[in-house]
């Protein structure tokens, strides 16, 4: 894949966090969400049931910066909650084939309103 294809990846997860509907972000079957909050979840079914409701709260969404190594891409973003809440997020991810093999969320509490 190319630099630009893995960074579309990234565009499409952020679109999905923005919509709710997470069918064109390309999961591989067994992707493994690792996240501190809740562990070590495996298999798009499970990774979509902490997706979802994740995405129910995003009022607003803003994309920073896209890194590519190789097969794997870093994705800085804000959001903000409906109870004013706002995260910078970075999220990683190894991909393979154009497929989310896995992905660990890395967030902070933002006092600022820039990211």
């Amino acid at each position: 894949m190319t630099k630009e294809e893995i960074i579309e990846i990234g565009d499409i997860y952020i679109d999905a966090l923005k919509n709710g509907n997470f069918e064109k972000v390309p999961f591989a079957p067994d992707v493994v969400f690792d996240s501190a909050v809740y562990g070590k979840i495996t298999g798009i079914e499970e990774v979509l049931n902490i997706l979802k409701p994740i995405s129910e709260s995003i009022t607003k969404i803003e994309k920073g910066h896209s890194a590519v190594e190789g097969k794997d891409l870093f994705l800085s973003f804000e959001w903000e909650t409906s109870s004013g809440e706002k995260l910078q997020i970075t999220d990683f991810f190894s991909l393979d084939n154009g497929k989310i093999l896995y992905l660990k969320p890395y967030f902070f509490v933002n006092p600022t309103k820039d990211l």
